[in-house]
C-alpha cells in the first residue's frame, strides 16, 4: 500500500510536502541547543567530509545545512519508502547519492555504484551525509561501508546527532524517531575521525568502532542536553509499549468480571470454592521463614517438570522454603500428592497488578522460577518492581513468537 501510495509522482511530492513543513514546523517551535555553540562551523571545519549520523534519527537531517556556502549531499538507499526522504531532502535543496536498495535478495543492489558516486561527490568538495548503520540492522552498529568510503577518499567522519526532548518512537528496527514540535532540540556535532588508506581489516575494524563509539557519544549527549531520554536506552527499553499499556488497562478494568470468570469457572470444576481468594492474590498460609523459592508451574505438564528440581532443592538445601503455585485444579492435586514436606502450593493469581502485588507482599520471594511457555505480563513486570530474581527454565518459544516478542518495547 505504501509503495502504491508513493509510487505516482503526484502522491509522492503531496506527501513530501507535507513532511517537510512539518519538519520546518518542528524547527522553528523548537528552544535549539548545540554543541559546540557553533555546530556550523565544526561540523563543516574539515569540509568536504562524511557527516555520520544513527539511521533511526534521521527526521532533522534536512536541517543540518551550512550558513556559509558549502556543498552537501545525503546517501538514500534505493528501496521504496526512501523516495519520500529522497523528495524532501529535495526540498532542503539537498543533493541525493541513491545507495543500496532493501531487500533479501543475494545480488548487488547498487552499493558499488552508491560508493563510487560518493568518492566522486568527496573529491569535487561536497561533503556527504549518510547513516552509518544500515538496514536491517542491527542498530546503532556502525558498517564496514563507512569506513571504506573514508579510507579511500582519505576524508574524515564526522559524528552529528539530533535530538528532541519531544518524540515518538516507532516500532522499526532501528526504533525511528518522529520529533515533535514545541521541543527541547539539541544537536552535537563530534571531533573529525581519519580512517587510514589500508585494506588491513584491523585496521578497519578499529576505525569502525571508533565512529561507532563517536556516534554513540554524540547521540547519548544530544538526548542529555535535549533533556530526553534515548528510545534505545536500557532505560527506555524498559517502558512498556502500547500493547503492554493497553493489556494492562484491560485487566485492570476487567476486575469486575474477574468473580464472575471465577464463579463460572467454581461452577465447571475448574476452581476450589474454598480457595478462591487466592486467585485474588490472597495468601492462603504464613509466609515461613528463611529464603523462599517461588516457582511458578501452570498446568500439569510444567509442575511436573518442575517437581524433581523441587525434590533436588529440598534434598541438597533444606533450609530453603519452596513456594510452588499453578493454575489449574489437577496441578493442585498432583502438587498435594507429589510435592516434598514443607513444600507450600498456592494458586497463581490472575494477572491483574492489585492481585500480583498483593500476592508478592505477603510472600517476598527470594527468587522467583517460571516453568512454563505462557508469559504473564503483569506477573513477570511486578516480580521485576519488587527487585526479585526471576528466572525463566523449561523455555521455548517458536520462531513467529520471537518475531511478535522482539517488537515489544519491554525487556523480562
Amino acid at each position: 500500500m505504501l509503495k502504491r501510495l508513493l509510487g505516482p509522482q503526484p502522491g509522492t511530492a503531496f506527501l513530501s510536502k507535507l513532511a517537510a513543513g512539518y519538519i520546518r514546523l518542528v524547527y522553528a517551535t523548537s528552544k535549539h541547543v548545540s554543541e559546540p555553540e557553533d555546530t556550523d562551523s565544526k561540523l563543516y571545519s574539515q569540509h568536504p567530509q562524511l557527516v555520520s549520523i544513527w539511521h533511526g534519527q534521521f527526521m532533522l537531517m534536512p536541517t543540518i545545512q551550512p550558513k556559509r556556502r558549502a556543498e552537501v549531499k545525503a546517501m538514500v538507499s534505493r528501496h521504496g519508502d526512501a523516495e519520500l526522504l529522497g523528495e524532501v531532502l529535495r526540498r532542503f535543496g539537498t543533493e541525493l547519492i541513491r545507495g543500496a536498495g532493501a531487500g533479501k535478495r543475494k545480488r548487488n543492489r547498487g552499493g558499488a555504484t552508491a560508493m563510487r558516486e560518493t568518492l566522486r561527490a568527496l573529491e569535487s568538495g561536497a561533503s556527504v551525509v549518510m547513516t552509518a548503520d544500515v538496514p536491517p540492522g542491527p542498530a546503532r552498529r556502525a558498517g564496514i561501508g563507512i569506513v571504506t568510503i573514508a579510507a579511500r577518499s582519505r576524508r574524515p567522519v564526522v559524528a552529528s546527532a539530533i535530538a528532541t526532548s519531544r518524540y515518538v518512537k516507532l516500532s522499526t528496527w532501528s526504533a525511528f524517531t518522529i520529533n515533535l514540535p514545541f521541543s527541547k532540540m539539541a544537536h552535537v556535532v563530534g571531533e573529525p575521525i581519519f580512517v587510514p588508506d589500508t585494506e588491513d581489516p584491523d585496521e578497519l575494524e578499529k576505525a569502525r568502532q571508533a565512529i561507532e563509539r563517536a556516534l554513540a557519544e554524540a547521540t547519548a549527549r544530544a538526548y542529555e542536553l535535549a533533556g530526553a531520554t534515548d528510545p534505545l536506552s536500557e532505560e527506555e527499553a524498559s517502558k512498556p509499549g502500547l500493547s503492554l499499556k493497553t493489556y494492562r488497562l484491560a485487566t485492570l478494568l476487567a476486575a469486575p468480571v474477574a468473580p464472575l470468570l471465577l464463579a463460572w469457572r467454581t461452577r465447571k470444576g475448574k476452581e476450589e470454592r474454598d480457595r478462591r481468594p487466592e486467585r485474588y492474590g490472597i495468601a492462603g498460609e504464613p509466609r515461613p521463614e528463611g529464603f523462599l523459592v517461588w516457582l511458578h508451574a501452570a498446568s500439569v505438564g510444567e509442575a511436573t517438570a518442575a517437581l524433581p528440581l523441587i525434590e533436588h532443592i529440598a534434598t541438597t538445601r533444606p533450609d530453603v522454603r519452596i513456594l510452588l503455585t499453578t493454575a489449574t485444579v489437577t496441578s493442585a492435586r498432583l502438587a498435594h500428592a507429589r510435592l516434598p514436606e514443607g513444600a507450600i502450593h498456592q494458586y497463581v493469581p490472575l494477572d491483574r497488578t492489585s492481585y500480583i502485588e498483593c500476592f508478592l507482599d505477603h510472600w517476598r520471594p527470594d527468587l522467583a522460577v517460571l516453568v512454563e511457555s505462557e508469559i504473564w505480563p503483569n506477573l513477570v513486570i511486578e516480580t521485576k518492581a519488587k527487585g526479585v530474581p526471576l528466572l525463566l527454565i523449561n523455555a521455548r518459544m517458536s520462531g513467529p513468537s520471537y518475531k511478535r516478542w522482539r517488537r515489544r518495547r519491554i525487556r523480562f
